[in-house]
């Protein structure tokens, strides 16, 4: 296949691939070959690219991202160097050259270095160069990478030269794939900072494959800057803000060029890479659901071609991830790849943690069922004078008994709607608003970009009047017809109806989750393992207590009641006795159940009333 007509970093001759578009054929090329003088030399390898004087004194986007981990930690995939205005600058020593991606802010930076040779008048680009010996994390934080994986000392170090596995590219887009042998390592610093190996953690030797791309920033859309975070929130809209700083009041908020951007798209196509073929349709019906904010064909979806990958700023890529570890805390996680001043996204892409977590799920319907076949009973009636109703609440509130109606392939196709739903809402620029459940519009959410308890996360209908008016106004200029219910991360402690996991009124939230928990652990000899067993427990009494803290917030007619609704569920948590019924190895576990969780929700309590 041969590649159109460029004048950037150009493939060597040998390459066979090159993209122009996702799948496309390359177009023709249009007969002026001026500016082409293909090499011969190296024909067959990957591992080269060629330079052209344009590019020194072009302005370009660098960024890089992990793709892909085999026999690693799969937290791995964590890690993302944010896009920074770069400039590309060759120097000579002697018979040597060399090519370094240094920062455009002003103090000039090297980022990286590659070496490079002369052949028939061009720089010859080896990008095996990049990386010997290279301590991963510290390259990808110096460069403003994100820092979100966990491992034992934060630092993979990699083994000799990484391998180009490709090189792809359009006139204004290079993209390259390096595959890096990594260990776990401990690093220490020098006299100068300079960070040195120490010795690895382990003996055991895995693989990474970081993309890094280069993205000319004049061939970019001019999205505009006239609307800002600061304007959002006077709204009570939640945009990210560029990546340079995503939370800044004065930032250009995120989003792709739809709407009325200049120089918009008429569609934005959402490319489906390795999702299973019984999740391909809700795949699709999650993408397309934000056509009902954005506008019939705004957004498109198709099956990614086999060398598109997640990563590349032209494309956008919802990945399916099978055999992760347990250290990825996430179902879903959004990516984007933004122009750092304008805070256009240039390609937005979702990771899925399929079979790991399809596997936790099994486990969990199995042992609701069972546990459901076993009649738990429900708290009913009057504890302390109070009077508890069951509207609200999950039923009962422990992750692994909840949601036992729905079979589990029904359960997990539904579960992934609304996880992609969520995360494509991120990708349009949206931040989470935790207010969404406080005021359920036909047993629905106002916002997919809440967070939902486990047992109303199965029913989206599609995007609830906040995400819409939100999407509206970010992307047309469009005001609210009403005032709306936001709030995001930061302002969880400040708002005692801010809470994430929630559903329907806080306070009946908060208080039958309390009393769920306590008794289902009051009936059941359960083996509870580890803390995450009761984390809906605590997580049910954290909202409690800041509903306690924030009580001057509560509706005046209310507050007397909803506190004393507290106070009681309290009491019946610290004092609850296993049941009358139970005797011999089931009693013991259940007492032994009881002492742990009073133990933990008071360490819990302790911990967040010195929160402020």
């Amino acid at each position: 296949m041969r590649p159109t007509r460029l004048s950037t970093l150009m493939l060597a001759a040998g390459l066979s691939v090159a993209m122009t578009g996702c799948g496309q054929k390359p177009q023709a090329d249009d007969g002026d070959m001026s500016q082409l003088d293909w090499v011969a030399s190296r024909t067959g390898s990957t591992r080269y690219a060629y330079l052209e004087s344009k590019d020194l004194t072009d302005t370009w986007l660098f960024g890089a991202s992990v793709i892909k981990v085999q026999d690693f930690l799969s937290s791995s995939l964590n890690m993302v160097v944010r896009p920074i205005n770069v400039k590309l600058k060759l120097t000579a020593t002697g018979s040597a050259r060399k090519l370094s991606v240094v920062t455009a802010d002003g103090n000039a930076d090297t980022l990286l270095n590659f070496t490079a040779a002369v052949k028939s008048g061009k720089a010859e680009v080896d990008f095996a160069s990049a990386g010997n010996d290279v301590t991963l994390k510290s390259f990808l934080n110096q460069v403003g990478g994100e820092l979100t994986a966990s491992d034992a000392n934060g630092y993979w170090v990699s083994s000799g030269s990484p391998v180009v596995q490709q090189i792809m590219q359009d006139k204004d887009t290079l993209v390259v794939d390096l595959l890096h042998t990594v260990r776990e390592a401990i690093v220490k610093a020098d006299a100068q900072g300079r960070l040195t190996l120490d010795h690895y953690v382990s003996d055991h030797a895995g693989k990474v494959t970081v993309r890094l791309f280069l993205k000319r920033k004049n061939a970019l859309a001019a999205i505009g800057v006239n609307r800002t975070v600061k304007t959002g929130k006077a709204n009570n809209i939640g945009f990210f803000g560029t990546s340079l700083d995503e939370t800044s009041d004065a930032s250009p908020i995120q989003r792709l060029a739809l709407g009325d951007a200049r120089g918009a798209q008429a569609s934005a196509t959402f490319y489906l890479k390795d999702v299973p073929a019984a999740y391909q349709g809700i795949a699709k019906t999650a993408v397309l659901s934000w056509n009902a904010a954005l506008g019939d064909g705004k957004i498109k979806v198709a099956i990614a071609p086999a060398e598109l990958d997640v990563g590349d700023p032209r494309y956008n890529v919802i990945k399916w991830f099978d055999g992760l570890d347990e250290d990825v805390s996430w179902a879903g996680v959004a990516k984007m790849i933004v122009e750092p001043d304008t805070g256009l996204v240039m390609g937005g892409d979702l990771y899925l943690n399929g079979s790991t977590v399809l596997n936790m799920y099994k486990g969990i319907t199995d042992f609701s069922a069972k546990a459901a076949a076993g009649g738990i009973a429900k708290v009913t009636g009057t504890i302390g004078g109070v009077t508890f109703g069951r509207d609200e609440g999950e039923t009962p509130v422990i992750p692994y008994l909840t949601d036992t109606s729905k079979s589990y392939n029904q359960y997990m196709q539904d579960y992934y709607v609304e996880t992609i739903a969520h995360e494509m809402g991120h990708v349009l620029g949206l931040r989470h608003n935790f207010r969404g459940t406080v005021a359920l519009e036909g047993g629905e959410s106002a916002s997919v970009m809440d967070y939902a308890p486990r047992s109303d996360r199965d029913h989206y209908k599609g995007p609830g009047s906040y995400d819409i008016a939100a999407i509206r106004w970010g992307y047309f200029g469009e005001a609210p017809a009403s005032t709306l219910r936001f709030c995001t991360d930061e302002d969880i402690w400040s708002f005692y109806d801010c809470s994430q996991g929630d559903w329907g009124d806080p306070v009946a939230y908060a208080v039958n989750g309390m009393l769920d928990g306590t008794q289902l652990l009051t009936q059941k000899a359960l083996d509870i393992g580890d803390d995450t067993f009761i984390s809906s427990i605590t997580g049910a009494l954290e909202n409690a207590l800041k509903i306690k803290k924030l009580s001057a917030q509560l509706p005046a007619a209310e507050r007397a009641l909803d506190l004393k609704k507290i106070d009681a569920a309290y009491g019946y948590l610290y004092n609850a006795a296993p049941d009358a019924s139970l005797s011999g190895a089931d009693l013991a576990q259940v007492k032994a159940n009881l002492a742990k969780m009073r133990d933990l929700t008071k360490k819990h309590e302790a911990e967040l009333k010195q929160q402020g």
